[in-house]
């Protein structure tokens, strides 16, 4: 406050700044038209989201995923990324996507399953500074829980983390500060 005062010290003008913390708006994430959630897992995806934004609200989770993709995307970042990727983030159905880079990702990874049995499939697919997931049909089938880790997973390539193997181990501290194991 900033207050005029006349010379007998009564107060004719004054200003006052008042401020508040930012507000974080759920704008996101949303569900997508390239490749739909089918509406047998819609209900999981919607309980997955919110689950999402409570881990905004937890100031430890929040700095462990700015420091995170900060150091795997050599950015300065502040605590508003994490919101940042949720707002931004379009949520599709890998099996029925349109998009060429999916489904030839679906068909390698079809190919490396028949070379070898002990391989894994990636549970969802994202491209670095993009808007849109693609969550596996397999993954969306394992419930809410998983479909968060999926989110706050590929959350982290939305705003700038690489997809190397090496970001891939980092990675894992953000999923176990938010107790979502991938």
């Amino acid at each position: 406050m900033i207050e005029a005062k006349n010379s007998e010290g009564a107060v004719w003008a004054f200003i006052q700044v008042a401020v508040k913390k930012a507000i974080r708006r759920k704008g996101g994430p949303q569900l997508g038209q390239d490749g739909p959630i089918p509406s047998k897992y819609a209900a999981h995806v919607r309980a997955a989201i919110e689950i999402a934004w409570r881990l905004d609200k937890n100031p430890k989770f929040v700095e462990v995923f700015r420091n995170t993709v900060a150091k795997l995307s050599n950015r300065n970042l502040t605590s508003e990324i994490y919101s940042t990727a949720l707002n931004k983030m379009v949520i599709n159905h890998a099996e029925t996507s349109k998009d060429r880079r999916i489904i030839q990702e679906l068909k390698s990874d079809a190919e490396a399953k028949k070379k070898d049995p002990l391989y894994q499939s990636a549970p969802a697919l994202s491209f670095k500074d993009a808007t849109n997931i693609w969550i596996r049909d397999f993954s969306l089938a394992k419930g809410q829980r998983v479909i968060a880790a999926n989110i706050i997973h590929e959350a982290v390539h939305l705003v700038g983390a690489p997809g190397d193997p090496i970001a891939e181990i980092a990675i894992d501290a953000i999923h176990n500060e938010a107790g979502l194991p991938r």
